[in-house]
């Protein structure tokens, strides 16, 4: 069936809505900041590298040098090397990636619309349904950022709903673009094939004729669907193959291209075990609101109950969500602790759970389900979420206040021309202190170089410091004002070459050879600037 215009219009005039009502016009010129910070500023990295050095696809690289060379990578960098190649055409502004994330995003709500009415034949479910997930706190501060988690769920939407187009139409070419916005969500994040595998190990049960009838089948080209599944799940095996390949060849281990020892169920300590229990129900309000989480809970036993009543699509996909979904929190039980976003592709299982409710209630209880008050419960459920979503995301910047309060100087569009007035070019090579994120400053001064990311202990070490120096690092840059009084610091600090508000530059020197360059004038620069934004127009001028 369907949808009428003015419902497409409705949607996305609530869609623009809620972006403007949760400030995304001010979040979309932000600097990396806030939750994630470290991770944010790798992204950021990556993009800026790719434009900076030449848009060789397969030589990824980050600022960082802890691995010698700089290259490393991720996930796969398609989002990456799109941001740079925008770039080159309008300049390297911040708010072209926090854009070019969120247009995905709105296709992937888009997707959720058109894919929840299909299922439910109904125009409310239809809008309320990808605005929910819209609204959930943690999806909602990274749609408007850097991270490819949510962009990478938007085309697991994006997918699904081509295979809703292939069971209508038996079409191949939506088979086919199915097959390549899975592809694409799987390469971004591991994460995200849970559902294409559920739809294979559907399509495997099909292919073997165990239970289903042929009027029943979504896949009716046996050969052809095999070939994409296979297809796909090689395409995405060879990258990670090769992403660790190349990790391992270029000495970078803090990009995490595989599970970590100890982050199994099985492996996992009891201390490991009740903290990521404890921190799982501490930080439950950035996924749901406490109503929605309630919810949630009750639809999965809900929908289980009554699974005879759903669809044969949805009642296999449904179930094995829930197995691949168990099977990979297990595997990576420890790294939801510490790492939030891990739990952004995992809300695909709650928003079937709802949309199955929903179908359920209809057939079942067809007069609650077309009630004005069952509907009106809805609604003020999806209004308690956007409440809860909004207050969420100014705590996830509140918090990030105080690291931008320490790295604001970075952000004044008049630092990089400063930079350039002492004669650090983006080819010298710099030592960041305090820093304890891989490439977050590193990022802003645009140079290559070290942060405290790396030094034993993360803290400040003579022998770290004269490593850096013979791997050839001309400048040491200092933030912090207090370090200038360390005694491990002092011996490094005899040739000044200028002072941007707290943000001090020094010739790095060993200290058996404390003098190396005859020291500038300090410049003393006072511009006034917004302490969390970049400049109207995004710049990060480098």
């Amino acid at each position: 069936m369907q949808i009428n215009k003015k419902y497409y219009i409705l949607f996305f005039a609530t869609v623009l809505a809620m972006s403007i009502h949760f400030k995304y016009q001010d979040i979309l010129f932000y600097y990396p900041q806030s939750a994630d910070m470290w991770r944010q500023a790798d992204c950021a990295s990556f993009a800026f590298n790719y434009y900076q050095n030449g848009m060789h696809f397969f030589e990824p690289e980050i600022h960082n040098l802890l691995s010698g060379s700089g290259k490393a990578v991720g996930e796969f960098p398609i989002i990456y090397y799109c941001v740079a190649f925008l770039y080159k055409i309008f300049g390297p502004h911040v708010f072209i990636f926090r854009l070019f994330n969120l247009v995905i995003f709105y296709l992937g709500l888009t997707a959720l619309f058109k894919l929840t009415h299909r299922l439910t034949n109904d125009i409310f479910f239809a809008i309320v349904t990808p605005l929910l997930f819209f609204s959930t706190p943690l999806v909602l501060f990274y749609a408007n950022n850097f991270l490819s988690d949510v962009p990478s769920v938007s085309f697991v939407f994006i997918a699904f709903n081509y295979i809703l187009n292939y069971k209508e139409s038996h079409k191949l070419k939506h088979f086919w673009i199915s097959m390549l916005f899975f592809t694409l969500a799987a390469l971004l994040k591991a994460n995200s094939i849970i559902v294409f595998v559920a739809l294979g190990s559907l399509f495997f049960i099909e292919w073997n004729n165990w239970g289903v009838k042929e009027k029943t089948k979504i896949f009716k080209h046996n050969l052809i669907n095999a070939l994409g599944f296979v297809a796909s799940l090689l395409l995405v095996i060879a990258w990670y193959r090769w992403a660790i390949h190349y990790n391992e060849a270029n000495h970078s281990v803090f990009l995490g291209t595989q599970a970590w020892p100890g982050w199994p169920l099985w492996e996992v300590s009891n201390e490991d075990f009740i903290s990521s229990l404890v921190v799982f129900f501490h930080n439950l309000n950035e996924l749901f609101t406490l109503p929605l989480s309630v919810l949630f809970f009750f639809l999965l036993p809900f929908v289980l109950f009554n699974i005879s009543s759903l669809p044969y699509l949805l009642k296999g996909i449904f179930i094995l969500l829930i197995t691949g979904m168990v099977v990979f929190y297990m595997f990576f039980y420890v790294g939801f602790r510490n790492q939030g976003y891990y739990y952004i592709n995992l809300l695909v299982l709650p928003i079937f759970a709802f949309i199955c409710s929903a179908i359920i209630v209809s057939k079942k209880l067809p007069l609650v389900f077309n009630s004005n008050v069952f509907r009106f419960l809805i609604f003020g459920l999806l209004l308690v979420s956007i409440y809860n979503g909004n207050a969420s995301t100014k705590v996830f910047y509140r918090n990030g206040w105080k690291h931008a309060q320490l790295n604001k100087n970075f952000y004044n569009p008049a630092f990089p021309a400063y930079l350039k007035s002492i004669g650090i070019n983006p080819s010298d090579t710099v030592l960041s202190i305090p820093d304890d994120t891989p490439n977050a400053s590193l990022y802003m001064i645009n140079t290559k170089g070290w942060s405290n990311y790396g030094f034993e202990y993360s803290k400040l070490n003579t022998r770290a410091i004269e490593n850096k120096i013979k791997k050839g690092c001309k400048y040491l840059v200092v933030s912090d004002s207090t370090l200038l009084s360390d005694s491990t610091l002092i011996p490094y600090l005899n040739t000044p070459i200028g002072k941007f508000y707290n943000i001090y530059f020094f010739k790095l020197c060993s200290s058996e050879k404390p003098i190396c360059l005859k020291s500038k004038n300090e410049n003393f620069v006072g511009v006034n600037n917004n302490l969390l934004r970049a400049d109207k127009k995004g710049v990060i001028q480098h």
